[in-house]
């Protein structure tokens, strides 16, 4: 049996690097890592330690081991860890752990009791963990189908606006999503707004504790991200928050409600213009980057830009002497 208490401080601080060194051998959670400010990188360390410490604690009951399982396989996922490099580094962590057996069960028939608990443990934190990646996945097609049954039902761009920001700030991990449309200053309005912390992010804007977004560039809210969306057409995503210089003046507001990384996406007019702007933001680094969440963003600037053209469209047409779509 594992002891009571689990492994020594010193052995989990290892077992801890050595699993996010695995995590960290892709290029994809390489960028990711390297992102996090030192004190969000010693945080993700330790947390990382004292899950393994539960895992590895003799006293710890099933349910608690499932609950700790998923929180972690959670985290990973929403900031765009694959399934199968967790796999490889729970590989990795297996093999690290023999100078900890042999510290626990000098002799063979001890050591070989003691890996056998561990990897059954291993094996069903695994299939716990690929459980909620499932999980995470069918989150996002689900959003993906709410996009494409805002696009097909639009009649307005309000209402698009509002379907938008409902489909992205209902995902999880998404605390804020705003709808955006241009403002006669050169300043960008709020149209529409959903999610745990948009209202608070909105009102900030509003009170002028940070700066509003702004197709102006020479605005003071006119070189951040959906700025930047606004005029090239083209997504535009910050990983982390705490270390772009981008988002340093909205930091202020963003960064106490918990925002970790963001994306802004321009829906064009086919012309070179942009007819609105969706920004979304996220309680985790790299959220946005993750290729399901990219697939969305993709997804919903095709159709919902489509979808707001063919809006401006039918809206033009009695003035340029057609058939009125609405008599």
């Amino acid at each position: 049996m594992l002891p009571p208490g689990g492994l020594a401080d010193a052995d989990c601080a290892t077992l801890a690097g050595a699993f996010l060194g695995a995590i960290d051998g892709c290029a994809r959670s390489a960028a990711l890592l390297d992102g996090l400010s030192t004190v969000e990188r010693a945080n993700l360390q330790r947390r990382t330690a004292q899950h393994l410490r539960l895992l590895f604690d003799g006293a710890a009951d099933d349910a608690a081991l499932a609950d700790a399982a998923r929180a972690i396989a959670r985290a990973h996922a929403l900031c765009g860890v694959r399934l199968r490099q967790l796999v490889a580094a729970y590989a990795v962590l297996r093999a690290t752990l023999e100078p900890a057996l042999r510290r626990l069960a000098p002799d063979d028939a001890g050591r070989a009791a003691l890996g056998a608990v561990l990897d059954s443990r291993l094996a069903h934190e695994v299939q716990l963990q690929a459980e909620v990646f499932e999980r995470i996945d069918d989150d996002a097609a689900q959003a993906l189908r709410r996009l494409d049954a805002a696009a097909d039902a639009a009649t307005s761009r309000a209402g698009l606006g509002r379907d938008a920001v409902h489909a992205f700030g209902s995902l999880d991990g998404c605390l804020a999503a705003l709808f955006l449309v241009a403002a006669d200053d050169g300043d960008l309005r709020v149209e529409a707004a959903f999610g745990q912390a948009a209202r608070s992010y909105q009102q900030a804007m509003d009170d002028g504790r940070v700066p509003r977004i702004s197709a102006d560039p020479q605005r003071p809210g006119g070189q951040g991200i959906g700025a930047r969306a606004w005029r090239s057409g083209e997504i535009v995503r910050v990983d982390s928050w705490s270390g772009d210089a981008m988002i340093e003046p909205w930091q202020a507001a963003g960064l106490p409600l918990g925002f970790r990384s963001s994306a802004a996406l321009p829906l064009r007019d086919g012309r070179g213009g942009t007819l609105a702007l969706l920004c979304v933001y996220s309680t985790w680094p790299g959220f946005f980057s993750t290729p399901r969440i990219m697939r969305l963003l993709r997804h919903a600037q095709r159709r919902h830009g489509a979808a707001l053209r063919a809006l401006r469209a039918r809206a033009r047409a009695p003035e340029r002497g057609g058939v009125d779509p609405a008599a």
